[in-house]
């Protein structure tokens, strides 16, 4: 249980310094049987991130399994969402392929799920990782995703509010 408060969320720079970062302010790799649950008063506000690539978001998920999202705000107006590429950063991105080298995870995410939120000023919502560039393997599937009960305001980019491809089993 996160306890009530104001978190800000920083983007860390890239590791290789590209301005197009793939970073996310909280990367959640591997993670199994979580619940991450807020208290009345929890907010997260991204702060600073600048203009985001496809992938930028508050939040990634990588290789995890049964992870709970709920009771908690969350704000990106740290996020440019009216720059190129910046209108696809999103509150969540579900990702099963490294970014920099687009080499599938070994495990796929399952069992994501996301509800009783408040979200404001991200250019998306909850979307899954797409990678369908020429030369580069089918990518591993997402299985399972729920997202409910979420009231948002100014999701205002291109990857909409739940915007998920390679799913399985999704819920909205």
């Amino acid at each position: 249980r996160v306890r009530p408060g104001i978190f800000l969320l920083r983007s860390p720079a890239s590791e290789t310094g590209d301005p197009r970062s793939y970073a996310a302010a909280l990367i959640w790799k591997q993670l199994r049987n979580v619940r991450i649950t807020g208290s009345k008063g929890t907010k997260f506000i991204q702060d600073g991130g600048g203009a985001g690539a496809p992938e930028f978001a508050m939040f990634r998920f990588e290789e995890c399994e049964n992870v709970e999202m709920c009771n908690f705000e969350a704000d990106g107006s740290g996020i440019d969402i009216y720059t190129t590429g910046a209108a696809r950063s999103s509150f969540a991105f579900i990702c099963n392929h490294d970014l920099d080298t687009k080499v599938d995870f070994a495990t796929a995410n399952k069992g994501i799920h996301i509800h009783h939120l408040k979200l404001a000023n991200f250019g998306g919502g909850i979307c899954s990782a797409t990678r369908t560039e020429a030369g580069y393997a089918y990518p591993l599937k997402t299985y399972g995703v729920s997202v409910h009960d979420i009231e948002a305001t100014n999701i205002a980019g291109q990857n909409h509010f739940v915007g998920m491809t390679y799913t399985d089993n999704v819920h909205v």
